[in-house]
């Protein structure tokens, strides 16, 4: 699961049978992800973040919006 706030965006396993990982190391719990983190989903999903200084001013704006 992935979630955007004023910070930036966390991820946390869905309680799934192979787990969640960012940079090689599975989560328990929401973890903050950053520029340049992988998170894995799975074998044949695994992405990379990139999260440019424009994001980060977007998504605080959304996160006051929505009240996050």
């Amino acid at each position: 699961m992935l979630k955007t706030h004023e910070g930036g965006v966390s991820v946390k396993d869905a309680d799934s049978k192979n787990g969640t990982f960012v940079n090689s190391k599975k989560v328990s719990g929401w973890t903050q992800l950053g520029d340049g983190d992988t998170v894995a989903f799975s074998e044949d999903a695994i992405y990379e973040l990139y999260m440019p200084p424009e994001f980060y001013e977007f998504m605080k704006k959304r996160a006051f919006i929505e009240g996050m």
